[in-house]
């Protein structure tokens, strides 16, 4: 049986004033940042290996909490991606969301 929603993901073009708006305006707390370089030895993942190599500053996501153990993830807009056209994961916005 699920107890609560653990969060819900979206990708966008605005990471930056999305970041700004939840942590300064709201005063919501970033967990979780995650950088490509944390992907440096996960040879098992190689496009993610790539991107770490290739820039391994980049923000791959980030976790901002609504409320403990609840938060809404952001990922930066990735190279190739569209508005809403198709139900893939190639998309902006909504992505998923999981429950615990």
């Amino acid at each position: 049986m699920f107890s609560s929603l653990m969060h819900v993901a979206f990708y966008t073009e605005h990471f930056d004033e999305m970041m700004d708006f939840y942590t300064n305006k709201l005063g919501l707390p970033v967990k979780v940042l995650t950088r490509f370089s944390s992907y440096r030895d996960s040879s098992d993942r190689p496009a993610m290996q790539k991107a770490a190599l290739e820039n391994p500053d980049r923000i791959f996501n980030a976790y901002i909490e609504l409320a403990p153990g609840q938060f809404i993830e952001l990922f930066p807009e990735r190279k190739g991606q569209v508005r809403h056209e198709a139900p893939d994961g190639s998309e902006f916005g909504y992505a998923h969301f999981a429950l615990t």
